[in-house]
Protein backbone atom coordinates (compact mmCIF):
# COMPACT_ATOMS: atom_id res chain seq x y z
CA UNK A 1 0.00 0.00 0.00
CA UNK A 2 1.37 3.40 -0.94
CA UNK A 3 1.15 6.40 1.36
CA UNK A 4 1.25 10.13 0.64
CA UNK A 5 4.58 11.90 1.20
CA UNK A 6 5.29 12.51 4.91
CA UNK A 7 5.19 16.31 4.39
CA UNK A 8 1.46 15.95 3.55
CA UNK A 9 0.75 13.95 6.72
CA UNK A 10 2.50 16.03 9.40
CA UNK A 11 3.11 19.69 10.10
CA UNK A 12 6.89 18.99 10.10
CA UNK A 13 8.43 20.24 6.88
CA UNK A 14 11.88 20.06 5.28
CA UNK A 15 14.57 20.61 6.34
CA UNK A 16 13.26 19.66 9.81
CA UNK A 17 11.31 16.64 8.51
CA UNK A 18 13.26 13.47 9.31
CA UNK A 19 10.79 10.88 7.97
CA UNK A 20 11.61 10.03 4.37
CA UNK A 21 8.80 7.53 3.79
CA UNK A 22 5.99 5.76 5.63
CA UNK A 23 6.51 2.10 4.74
CA UNK A 24 3.66 0.38 6.56
CA UNK A 25 0.75 1.29 8.83
CA UNK A 26 -2.15 -0.47 10.47
CA UNK A 27 -5.61 0.85 9.59
CA UNK A 28 -6.28 1.94 13.18
CA UNK A 29 -2.93 3.73 13.53
CA UNK A 30 -1.72 1.44 16.29
CA UNK A 31 1.51 0.56 14.51
CA UNK A 32 3.63 1.89 11.69
CA UNK A 33 7.04 1.61 10.10
CA UNK A 34 8.99 4.43 8.46
CA UNK A 35 12.37 5.11 6.91
CA UNK A 36 14.32 8.10 8.24
CA UNK A 37 16.44 10.50 6.23
CA UNK A 38 20.10 10.03 7.10
CA UNK A 39 22.51 12.05 5.01
CA UNK A 40 24.98 12.92 7.77
CA UNK A 41 24.51 10.34 10.53
CA UNK A 42 22.07 10.56 13.44
CA UNK A 43 22.56 11.10 17.18
CA UNK A 44 20.16 10.07 19.96
CA UNK A 45 18.21 13.36 19.93
CA UNK A 46 17.66 13.07 16.18
CA UNK A 47 16.55 9.45 16.62
CA UNK A 48 14.03 10.52 19.29
CA UNK A 49 12.70 13.26 17.00
CA UNK A 50 12.54 10.82 14.07
CA UNK A 51 10.50 8.40 16.18
CA UNK A 52 8.13 11.18 17.28
CA UNK A 53 7.73 12.30 13.66
CA UNK A 54 6.99 8.68 12.69
CA UNK A 55 4.07 8.74 15.15
CA UNK A 56 2.89 12.05 13.63
CA UNK A 57 3.09 10.70 10.07
CA UNK A 58 1.29 7.51 11.16
CA UNK A 59 -1.52 9.55 12.72
CA UNK A 60 -1.78 11.72 9.61
CA UNK A 61 -2.12 8.61 7.43
CA UNK A 62 -4.74 7.15 9.77
CA UNK A 63 -6.75 10.40 9.85
CA UNK A 64 -6.63 10.66 6.07
CA UNK A 65 -7.63 6.99 5.56
CA UNK A 66 -10.66 7.33 7.86
CA UNK A 67 -11.73 10.65 6.34
CA UNK A 68 -11.33 12.53 9.64
CA UNK A 69 -8.98 15.10 8.15
CA UNK A 70 -7.31 15.88 4.85
CA UNK A 71 -4.70 17.99 6.62
CA UNK A 72 -1.72 16.97 8.71
CA UNK A 73 -2.15 15.41 12.14
CA UNK A 74 -1.45 17.76 15.02
CA UNK A 75 0.01 16.81 18.37
CA UNK A 76 3.06 17.02 20.54
CA UNK A 77 5.67 14.89 22.18
CA UNK A 78 5.18 15.16 25.94
CA UNK A 79 7.68 12.62 27.24
CA UNK A 80 10.48 10.19 26.43
CA UNK A 81 11.56 7.27 28.60
CA UNK A 82 14.30 4.66 28.42
CA UNK A 83 15.92 6.03 25.24
CA UNK A 84 18.94 3.90 24.41
CA UNK A 85 21.25 4.19 21.40
CA UNK A 86 23.13 0.90 21.02
CA UNK A 87 25.39 1.81 18.09
CA UNK A 88 26.62 4.80 16.10
CA UNK A 89 24.50 5.65 13.07
CA UNK A 90 26.78 6.45 10.14
CA UNK A 91 25.72 8.70 7.26
CA UNK A 92 23.70 6.91 4.62
CA UNK A 93 22.76 3.93 6.80
CA UNK A 94 19.21 2.67 6.02
CA UNK A 95 17.38 3.55 9.26
CA UNK A 96 13.88 2.21 9.92
CA UNK A 97 11.59 3.00 12.83
CA UNK A 98 8.78 0.77 14.08
CA UNK A 99 6.34 2.49 16.44
CA UNK A 100 3.62 0.57 18.28
CA UNK A 101 0.92 2.10 20.44
CA UNK A 102 1.02 0.33 23.81
CA UNK A 103 -1.66 2.36 25.57
CA UNK A 104 -4.15 5.09 24.78
CA UNK A 105 -6.13 7.40 27.02
CA UNK A 106 -7.22 10.24 24.68
CA UNK A 107 -5.74 12.64 24.03
CA UNK A 108 -2.63 10.85 25.35
CA UNK A 109 -0.91 7.81 23.84
CA UNK A 110 2.10 5.73 24.79
CA UNK A 111 4.25 4.25 22.00
CA UNK A 112 7.24 1.96 21.97
CA UNK A 113 9.79 2.59 19.25
CA UNK A 114 12.40 0.23 17.84
CA UNK A 115 15.02 1.62 15.48
CA UNK A 116 17.02 -0.61 13.16
CA UNK A 117 19.86 -0.37 10.68
CA UNK A 118 19.63 -3.04 7.97
CA UNK A 119 17.55 -5.24 10.29
CA UNK A 120 19.76 -4.86 13.38
CA UNK A 121 18.23 -3.05 16.38
CA UNK A 122 20.25 0.06 17.19
CA UNK A 123 17.90 2.04 19.44
CA UNK A 124 14.75 1.73 21.50
CA UNK A 125 12.61 4.14 23.47
CA UNK A 126 9.16 4.94 24.80
CA UNK A 127 7.24 8.01 23.62
CA UNK A 128 4.33 9.76 25.27
CA UNK A 129 2.30 11.92 22.89
CA UNK A 130 -0.74 14.14 23.04
CA UNK A 131 -3.06 14.65 20.09
CA UNK A 132 -4.31 18.20 19.67
CA UNK A 133 -6.52 17.41 16.67
CA UNK A 134 -8.46 14.24 15.90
Amino acid sequence: MGFPPPAELTSHQPPALLVAELLDATADGSSGRARLMNSSGLDLLQVIEGCAQTVAVLMGACHRATGNSAGPAKGMLVGVKDAVLLADIPAGAPIEVLVTRAYELPPFSLYTALVSNAGTRIASLELKTMATMS
